[in-house]
């Protein structure tokens, strides 16, 4: 989605046409030049439009429509077709001229819903999204009296009257620390075309009226977060009854409740009138998120039709064998598993022998992701983790690891460059990943996983990302390339960290796109900035990985990652090899002798991979 924060500024369109320069058109009076001007809007309508839909960052389309009345008119629907409005809670200060953001008028996030309301702009709004913290004024004093502060629903009343004018609003997102109020919820259940709605409750014990949402029809996505019971949420109970066609259901609670062991939550409270009229929804994907309730109120698998069912996510939703004592109570899975005949695709994050055993028994997946213990946040602050145990370069290196990738950067003596250690030790505080803390449980469950993931869904699985406790052997490296032989992605740790060890994996998978080779819990360490920058050993794993990757099987995979490095493999280039100072000068010819090809790899931020899908499912998170 384009992020635009900021209303277009007055203009008026200019009749002068933009130009560019070529050395290859002749000027007025018939010379060649290297400064003559060609009209860009001379090209025909099509080819203008096609230029125009690559375009979509809002700066450069808002650039563009002040060029000329064309290209106004023709990149005006674009510029506003997705809008997304966000508050801050202080001023923010320009980089460039450090003056404060919408000096002399009013804040960027009020000039933008100004721009909507005021101008003929709204109708081209398909996709329209409020985030942020919103600064309420006297919202304590208010609620003493039952009032909803002035601040609050002016804000409420200024949004409804946006959406009343957006004709064609397809989605709906409200990500507000404030509490969306009856007046917008009025305004959107009279769009006959929205079909995606996203809804972030107040977080915040202050009284509030509570909602009841009707039921829209035309509804396809519901994204519902940060629902706390005793934070006056809204009722859901007839908007998830009375409305036939919602077919992705997100549902996220706080995490307090599984903080504070609150078993506030009660699923009857959201799902009590589909039970009661014995209906099931017909979803196509569901997730949940810090589900935490007594055992005879957390079956939710009957209010929805299992024969539907295409992708299932439940993070710290269930049981797991690394729960603590006190949570013993939580409701585990059913006993008994309706079938899911379309179920392709299953992510979570607790594993449990039952579990286990429903693996076996369920149809064949396409995605299975497992995701670690902990919120990776490397898409936006990297973590200082070096390559782990398959990349770590270190200053002891014995002789049979000669040749694997523990080889670091060398010295020209030979002796390998001392890198600093900045892992945290096992079992030290701060860290509830190391060595010392990982659960016995979670360990020994690796090898019946393996076995029931290969022996039931290795036909037909594509991703495939478990926990990087489990440290893979070689004989189960061979179980996993033998078994699935569709594979496209893959994430795992393994044991030998040798480069023999991506040789077992990547030319007996002829598919593989992407591999991640996970770092153990012990080498993670903090997150900080770190990671991205350039190191003096990454030129080391460059061209360590250039030299494995020109062997015949590695032709299609495009992303490896080691650890927290992220490295592309792109198309081959010729390496070659220093002459001798004695040898007197050759030809070109003889110079090409001393060449050889080889595959062409670059180290990439963590961003870089941020939509494959090995990275971005392994995240503590049901909203992207």
């Amino acid at each position: 989605m384009s992020v635009y924060s900021h209303h277009p500024p007055d203009f008026q369109p200019a009749n002068m046409m933009p130009t560019v320069y070529s050395p290859y058109t002749p000027n007025h009076d018939g010379r060649d030049h290297e400064e003559a001007r060609v009209d860009l809007t001379q090209l025909p309508m099509n080819l203008l439009a096609l230029i125009i839909h690559y375009i979509s960052e809002p700066g450069d389309l808002a650039r563009a429509c002040r060029a000329s009345r064309k290209l106004y008119y023709m990149c005006l629907p674009n510029l506003y077709t997705h809008v997304k409005l966000k508050s801050y809670d202080h001023i923010r200060y320009s980089s460039e001229t450090a003056r404060p953001e919408g000096c002399g008028g009013g804040s960027p996030f009020a000039m933008g819903l100004n721009a909507l309301i005021t101008r003929p702009v709204a109708h081209y709004v398909k996709s329209f999204e409020i985030a942020g913290k919103y600064r309420e004024i006297g919202v304590e004093d208010h609620a003493r009296v039952g009032r909803v502060s002035d601040g609050g629903m002016m804000l409420n009343i200024l949004v409804r009257t946006a959406v009343d004018r957006m004709t064609g609003l397809e989605s709906f997102a409200w990500n507000l620390n404030v509490k969306m109020l009856s007046t917008v919820w009025d305004g959107l259940i009279s769009k006959q075309i929205l079909t995606s709605l996203s809804i972030k409750c107040p977080t915040e014990r202050i009284p509030s009226p509570i909602h009841t949402v009707p039921g829209i029809p035309h509804l396809k996505s519901l994204t519902i977060s940060y629902m706390d019971p005793l934070c006056y949420p809204d009722n859901f109970q007839i908007l998830l009854h009375e409305s036939p066609n919602i077919e992705h259901l997100k549902m996220h609670w706080s995490p307090r409740m599984r903080r504070e062991r609150e078993t506030s939550v009660n699923l009857n409270m959201y799902f009590g009138r589909i039970y009661n009229a014995n209906k099931k929804m017909r979803l196509k994907s569901i997730a949940m998120q810090n589900l935490y309730c007594l055992g005879h109120e957390g079956n939710f698998l009957g209010m929805y039709d299992p024969d539907y069912l295409e992708s299932m996510t439940a993070i710290d939703a269930t049981g797991g064998a690394d729960d603590e004592g006190n949570m013993a109570f939580v409701a585990e899975p059913p006993k008994r598993l309706a079938p899911m005949p379309r179920l392709r695709v299953l992510r979570g994050n607790k594993v449990s022998a039952h579990h286990c055993a429903g693996i076996a028994k369920m149809r064949p997946l396409q995605q299975y992701y497992l995701l670690s213990g902990r919120d990776l946040q490397e898409m936006d602050t990297p973590t200082s983790s070096r390559a782990g145990s398959i990349a770590s370069p270190g200053s002891q290196i014995s002789a049979s690891h000669r040749g694997s990738l523990y080889d670091g950067p060398r010295s020209v003596a030979g002796t390998p460059q001392s890198i600093p250690d900045t892992k945290s030790s096992p079992g030290s505080v701060g860290n509830p990943f190391s060595a010392a803390s990982t659960p016995a449980p979670v360990v020994l469950l690796s090898r019946q996983y393996i076995d029931n993931i290969c022996r039931f869904h290795g036909r037909s699985l594509t991703h495939l990302l478990v926990l990087p406790q489990w440290r893979l052997s070689i004989d189960d490296i061979k179980l996993v390339t033998s078994s699935c032989v569709q594979m496209k992605q893959l994430g795992i740790g393994v044991q030998d960290s040798g480069f023999e060890t991506l040789q077992l994996l990547v030319p007996n998978m002829p598919h593989l796109k992407a591999l991640r080779i996970l770092d153990p819990p012990k080498e993670w360490g903090p997150a900080d900035d770190s990671n991205d920058s350039i190191r003096p050993e990454d030129e080391w794993y460059e061209e360590k990985i250039s030299d494995l990757t020109w062997h015949t099987g590695w032709d299609e995979i495009q992303w490896l990652g080691l650890g927290s490095l992220v490295f592309e493999l792109l198309g081959p280039e010729s390496a070659r090899t220093p002459r001798n100072s004695n040898d007197s000068e050759d030809s070109e010819d003889d110079m090409d002798t001393d060449s050889n090809q080889r595959r062409r790899v670059a180290r990439r931020p963590l961003t870089a991979v941020k939509e494959v899908e090995i990275w971005k499912m392994d995240r503590k998170q049901i909203v992207f």
